[in-house]
């Protein structure tokens, strides 16, 4: 089981072609959205952000800040995800569903993330895990209840699906088939020198039928004050008293143990952990054999980054004595014999104040400079209140004036970080805004001047830009003619393409097989697609960026799964395949429910929501 505030993907795709654009109003702010009697408060929404935004930190590897986050669109996939359910909500209340007490009790007390070691249901790690996300266990039973409930509608109105052999056999054949193909490559260094090369009357031309790629966008402009955390934070004085007490404070975090990434894998006795690991020695090829043949995943087995204390006494000594990539064992623990394999060496991390001497000062500083910044920003937004311009401001502060002339898709300051920056440039506003915090810490206030309409630039002045686009057209269009050519003497004169263009100053790559969904360097995308759509023998010309290719289909191979890796791969095909049935059925059912109660969303309530994070 999953924690019940992650809605299952599919019921995301029900809002697709939604219209929420068409179904705005102008409710209340403690909702962002009302299904029916279904509402969506803020605070569902801000904990819905912060969880999509925790999902995404954790898929790229980094933490992401709410700006990053909210240029991949997470407020608006929050927004689906909890719409979905109100819909989901509002139907199983129609329907008069509700599941039982006992069930809600069975389901928490059998969820594993509240299991302590050996598996039984832990009640004060319920409560710690609660806590972590800050809900209560009461509207965490409340999530728990409706989400039950919204499964047992899905199952209702779903039906068993199964594909039959000569649907699968279909799917199989057009997904592993691959396809057999000589690839000839023109490029610029396959025409004579200065083929390409446009005079300045066609530059001009070229600049005259094409302006629309040299306009200047709409800009508006505007005036800005400034000030990062920085510029404050060098007339901040820190003692060495302050940064002694802060590596007392943090020594826990900066230090640390040895740690090492381990697998651990059980076995009903220890004569069975010793005989697999003689017939294959102690290497990670085992492990994965002994996981494959038990159906078992990495995470399954995973206990991720330990130290020495957190493994059995058993076990302790061997394992952190033992190199990378090497499984140890048996053991016997508490719970059983286990094997374990070392997966990564994580040394032990062990620094003096002196090490961090630098690091704190410099974050002690930037503590003093954003409580100064705070004082500062109640200050002068006081001082804008009473009509104060920003360049008075400027005067009077340590904050930078600047002027700026702002574009769609135009670089920014960095104060410019924040999605504040964008609400203010559409409010339209010719006076300056409050002074806000930015990402890196910094406070801003801008004041939009003036707009300026779009234009066409001057010749003058992108000539040079001109120019390489003209000569980019000629060169593409001098490529197609070019390959369209060879092409057309191949099939005239009915000799191979390989021997028709030996000896020219071409790229080719022979008898290059290709799947269907296969991702090639340096190749365009759309080459595959047209490989698959050719007949045999059949030669056509695919443009790519600043080349042509011409393709000849050779050969059509049907692959037929195989074998152990084979009835897997059949199975992945069946799954994903049964998985889109399912996904257009719950698509289908969000789509009739919408049509039962009106959908409101309160773009106030969202601004208000989203401006918490600023």
């Amino acid at each position: 089981m999953v924690f019940a505030w992650v809605i299952v993907l599919i019921l995301v795709i029900g809002l697709a072609g939604f219209g929420i654009q068409d179904v705005l109003r102008s409710s209340g702010t403690n909702e962002v959205a009302t299904f029916g009697n279904q509402k969506v408060s803020s605070d569902d929404y801000v904990r819905m952000i912060q969880q999509e935004t925790r999902s995404l930190s954790q898929r790229f590897g980094t933490q992401l800040s709410f700006s990053q986050a909210q240029g991949l669109g997470v407020a608006q996939v929050a927004l689906q995800k909890l719409i979905s359910s109100a819909i989901l909500d509002q139907a199983v209340a129609d329907l008069g569903f509700s599941q039982s007490d006992n069930f809600l009790k069975d389901s928490i007390q059998n969820n594993p993330a509240f299991g302590d070691i050996a598996g039984r249901f832990d009640p004060q790690k319920y409560e710690d895990v609660l806590l972590n996300v800050n809900l209560q266990p009461s509207e965490y039973e409340e999530i728990l209840r409706k989400e039950l409930s919204r499964n047992l509608l899905l199952k209702l109105t779903s039906t068993e699906i199964v594909m039959d052999v000569n649907t699968s056999k279909l799917i199989e054949s057009y997904l592993l088939e691959e396809r057999v193909s000589d690839v000839i490559i023109l490029t610029k260094d396959s025409l004579d020198v200065g083929s390409v090369n446009v005079s300045l009357p066609e530059t001009k031309d070229f600049y005259q039928k094409n302006k629309s790629l040299f306009m200047q966008p709409e800009t508006k402009k505007i005036s800005y004050i400034y000030l990062s955390p920085q510029v404050i934070a060098k007339n901040q004085d820190v003692t060495d008293q302050e940064i002694e007490m802060t590596f007392l404070a943090q020594k826990s975090n900066i230090n640390s143990p040895e740690k090492r990434d381990v697998d651990q894998i059980f076995f009903t006795d220890e004569k069975s952990a010793q005989t697999a690991l003689l017939s294959e020695g102690n290497n990670i090829l085992l492990f994965e054999k002994i996981l494959k043949a038990r159906g078992l995943t990495k995470d399954d087995v995973s206990l991720g980054e330990v130290i020495k204390s957190e493994l059995p006494v058993s076990a302790q000594e061997t394992v952190f004595s033992s190199p990378k990539s090497f499984v140890t064992g048996p053991f016997k623990t508490e719970l059983g014999t286990a094997i374990y394999r070392v997966n990564k060496i994580i040394p032990a991390v062990t620094k003096t104040v002196e090490d961090e001497y630098d690091r704190i000062k410099n974050s002690i500083a930037l503590e003093k400079a954003s409580a100064e910044l705070s004082e500062l920003v109640n200050r002068t937004n006081d001082e804008i209140a009473a009509g104060a311009s920003l360049e008075d401001i400027a005067n009077n502060t340590q904050m930078v004036f600047g002027t700026l002339d702002v574009f769609k898709d135009a670089e920014l300051p960095s104060f410019a970080n924040t999605p504040s920056f964008s609400s203010i440039l559409q409010s339209g506003r010719n006076y300056a805004s409050d002074v806000q915090f930015n990402d890196d810490g910094g406070i801003f206030s801008l004041r939009i001047d003036g707009t300026n309409d779009p234009f066409v630039k001057d010749f003058v002045d992108v000539k040079a830009l001109v120019k390489e686009q003209a000569e980019g057209q000629k060169l593409i269009s001098t490529l197609e003619s070019k390959a369209t050519s060879i092409v057309k003497e191949q099939k005239q004169s009915g000799q191979k393409l390989l021997e028709l263009v030996q000896n020219q100053r071409y790229e080719i790559v022979k008898n290059k097989k290709l799947s269907r969904f296969a991702k090639i360097v340096n190749f365009p995308e759309n080459l595959i697609t047209e490989i698959f759509s050719m007949k045999q023998n059949e030669s056509k010309v695919v443009l790519g960026t600043e080349k042509a290719f011409i393709v000849q289909l050779n050969g059509i191979i049907s692959s037929e799964p195989v074998g152990e890796e084979g009835a897997l791969l059949k199975e992945q095909i069946s799954s994903q395949f049964v998985l889109s049935l399912e996904q257009d059925i719950v698509s289908a059912l969000i789509d009739g429910l919408k049509s039962n109660h009106s959908l409101d969303i309160s773009q106030k309530a969202i601004d208000i929501a989203i401006e918490r994070f600023n």
